[in-house]
């Protein structure tokens, strides 16, 4: 019993040295205002890239939106990247590879660069036949 007592107490302090190492990255507000009113400049990125609409989406004459959730790093690079609204027909690995191809002028606050969390958000339209 003791050992039992004494094994749960060291995972109960490995899990928090572990929490206490985890950057927790904050949630972007959804407008420029809203983050203004609190002391943050979202991130930009340097260039805007567009997925290209791929061959099965073609074949499907797909239309959707893409969602995903984007870590941006203090240094303004792409961090963790989870796909928050799927749309199949190859559009999601579209994306995803678009935005892991994107550089930012990272989230500042009080002049600080802050990890940031942003969700972007790719309209696919089929395009127009030739």
């Amino acid at each position: 019993l003791t050992a039992m007592k004494r094994a749960e107490s060291d995972e109960r302090n490995e899990r928090a040295i572990v929490a206490d190492t985890v950057h927790v990255i904050e949630e972007a507000p959804e407008d420029e205002k809203t983050a203004e009113a609190k002391g943050l400049r979202l991130p930009k990125p340097f260039r805007r890239l567009r997925p290209e609409y791929p061959h099965s989406a073609a074949e499907a004459d797909a239309e959707a939106t893409v969602d995903v959730l984007v870590d941006v790093k203090t240094d303004g690079e792409v961090g963790h990247v989870e796909v928050v609204r799927w749309a199949g027909f190859g559009l999601d690995e579209a994306t995803v590879a678009t935005v892991r191809q994107l550089h930012f002028f990272p989230a500042m606050r009080d002049g600080t660069a802050v990890p940031l969390r942003v969700l972007l958000r790719y309209n696919f339209r089929k395009p127009a036949r030739q």
